[in-house]
């Protein structure tokens, strides 16, 4: 933790303080203060964790665990994904809604006390979830009465067309790019 954290105050404070003291004594006080700082530090970390290409189109920046042009999920499920949370939200009163949301939003915390990019394994607590998510507007859209046997066989075809993109991305690109 002491190699890692965003607490580091070499690595995240010191910078700030040595902006600062091109300021007047009031501004510098006010905007390169630790309590801000490390704030400012935390959200922008946490925030990097919701980022929509890390998540969705391109996980490369990951250390380990990544296929270039695919993201931790298929493209193909973020609408799932927002109509999902859309749900949670309508059925707020219910405590598994509660419970889903509290999990998503506190499960990049771990991640975001850390320096670095995005990292797979500190996303291991977040992913689950966004995939109960996704999987709750999946089943929801498939159920209703109004959705159409060809808007299923959409649904369906996007799905098996993510999981092709994402084996042709992992068994030839990404064979290419760690072997040459």
């Amino acid at each position: 933790f002491a190699g890692i954290s965003i607490l580091i105050r070499d690595v995240t404070l010191k910078p700030a303080r040595e902006a600062g003291k091109l300021d007047a004594w009031l501004p510098a006080v006010i905007f390169h203060n630790p309590v801000l700082v490390y704030g400012l530090a935390l959200g922008r970390q946490y925030m990097r964790y919701f980022d929509w290409d890390y998540l969705f189109f391109d996980s490369s920046q990951v250390r380990y665990f990544n296929v270039t042009g695919v993201g931790l999920m298929y493209a193909w499920d973020l609408p799932f994904l927002i109509w999902g949370i859309y749900n949670l939200i309508c059925k707020w009163n219910k405590p598994e809604s509660k419970l889903a949301l509290a999990w998503l939003v506190m499960a990049p915390l771990p991640g975001a006390i850390t320096l670095g990019e995005p990292n797979a394994g500190r996303s291991f607590m977040l992913l689950p979830m966004v995939q109960i998510i996704t999987a709750i507007g999946w089943v929801d859209i498939w159920q209703r009465k109004t959705v159409a046997n060809w808007m299923r066989g959409i649904m369906m075809a996007g799905l098996i067309y993510s999981g092709l993109i994402f084996g042709h991305q992992y068994f030839k690109h990404s064979q290419d790019e760690f072997t040459g």
